[in-house]
């Protein structure tokens, strides 16, 4: 609004000072440390998960002779459900995941994201056949969708070229 006249609700109200009273009397605190912390979690979050793909990739071959039974080895097309099935599941998961930050809040989400990826690590330990270690990858790349699609936007606002002014929806 003009100066002087109080926000407009859903009117965008922009101001250069970071520590600045805005609608609804919520104050907005930025520091480096604090972009420097929320980056740092997301990023490892997403290195974490991306990174899970590509390990078990170059493990496809050990673990087609250690999960089989003695003396026999399964079927590639078999094992290559470890990585199919994380993939499918991480990629299902992203787009409901941008719903569910907007209700459930991008934090609470993301450590719900972090618990189900590590969750399903530990169950993949514990995999006693290769079903069950499928099975455990899903779970796996259900949080590693949810960790990718909630790690970075919440720092967005800090990288953007004026990050500290700060901009909020007058409620």
């Amino acid at each position: 609004g003009q100066q002087g006249t109080p926000p407009r609700t859903g009117q965008l109200v922009m101001t250069e000072d970071p520590t600045a009273e805005q609608p609804g009397g919520k104050r907005h605190e930025s520091s480096g440390k604090g972009v420097v912390k929320s980056a740092g979690g997301g990023v490892l979050g997403s290195i974490m998960s991306s990174r899970d793909i590509t390990v078990v990739n170059v493990a496809l071959p050990t673990v087609q002779r250690v999960v089989a039974a003695p003396g026999t080895e399964l079927d590639y097309s078999l094992v290559a459900w470890t990585v199919t099935g994380y993939t499918l599941a991480l990629a299902t998961v992203i787009p409901p995941t941008g719903w569910a930050a907007d209700r459930f809040g991008t934090k609470r989400l993301y450590m719900a994201a972090i618990a189900l990826f590590t969750i399903g690590s530990v169950r993949c330990d514990a995999a006693t056949d290769i079903y069950m270690l499928i099975s455990c990858r899903v779970l796996q790349g259900l949080g590693g969708g949810g960790i990718i699609s909630t790690s970075l936007p919440p720092i967005q606002p800090c990288c953007e070229p004026n990050w500290g002014a700060q901009s909020t929806v007058a409620r």
